[in-house]
């Protein structure tokens, strides 16, 4: 295995996984800290998320080597031996950093990484069901943080877990838009179900979705400031995503998809500015 095969687990979004678990430990906790506990919890989150996409490549390599074969598969960076063989380390040790924290977060870290090995044997052929998971595990690493800092989870979690999930089901939607043509063949998704005008539609019902829940936290815990700058933000980012969508052809929907994880992150910031920065003691 090549060092640069590494980029398999996907650090960037991995890293971004980690952060999320040490925000919503924070949000839980009532104020800015990172001890040991934290650190495990948002570790095991990523070595748990670094084994679901090296796993994820693993089973879709044939479809990587005709479309994607600057994948570190398809470009000889790591054999698919070595791939299987790193991402059931990394589960193992995303269970192991997850048992020193409580039984809670162990418990969770071993439905993460259960949902995570059924959709790599079976994703290609679940639809819009695997986008659901794959959703649903963004919103756990939520659930994990605050479990991390307590045996309770305080509605702003429930909510900033919901607000997680419908952008993140979204997302995979339009990335299903994306990939519709290579996924021919290979994969059962919505788009190849409905359509891609049909698909279109569900995206965007689940990003409407994600507003209405993010404008309720906003409305609940905001700063009248931080609630302000928010709405013409994520407005306007949610109009260039309905402009891009209008011809989902497949460079439409990866510039809509970047711009639906740039909501994200947008909305992240937001969050943390008015729940962290400002409404929490430090």
């Amino acid at each position: 295995m090549k060092l640069f095969g590494l980029r398999i687990i996907r650090p960037v979004n991995c890293i971004f996984v980690f952060l999320l678990t040490i925000f919503a430990y924070n949000i839980s906790l009532g104020h800015i800290d990172v001890n040991l506990a934290a650190f495990l919890a948002a570790l095991s989150s990523f070595l748990i998320a670094s084994g679901g996409n090296t796993l994820n490549d693993f089973f879709d390599y044939k479809i990587d080597l005709k479309n994607k074969s600057y994948r570190p598969i398809p470009s000889k960076d790591i054999s698919r031996r070595e791939a299987f063989v790193l991402s059931l380390a990394l589960f193992a040790l995303g269970l192991i950093a997850s048992s020193f924290v409580n039984s809670n977060v162990f418990m969770i870290a071993i439905v993460a990484t259960m949902v995570l090995i059924v959709y790599g044997f079976k994703g290609n052929y679940l639809g819009l069901s695997g986008d659901i998971l794959i959703s649903f595990l963004t919103a756990l690493v939520f659930v994990m943080g605050a479990f991390a800092a307590s045996d309770k989870i305080p509605f702003s979690i429930f909510l900033i877990a919901t607000a997680a999930f419908t952008i993140n089901l979204s997302r995979e939607v339009v990335k299903d838009i994306e990939d519709y043509e290579a996924d021919k063949g290979h994969k059962i998704t919505l788009p190849q179900k409905i359509g891609k005008p049909r698909a279109v539609v569900v995206a965007l019902t689940f990003l409407v979705a994600n507003l209405f829940v993010v404008y309720i936290l906003l409305s609940i815990y905001f700063t009248g400031i931080v609630f302000l700058l928010s709405i013409p933000a994520i407005a306007l980012l949610f109009n260039k995503v309905i402009n891009y969508l209008k011809v989902p052809n497949e460079k439409n929907a990866k510039r809509a998809q970047a711009i639906i994880k740039l909501m994200m992150v947008v909305e992240f910031v937001f969050v943390f500015l008015d729940r962290l920065v400002i409404n929490l003691s430090v």
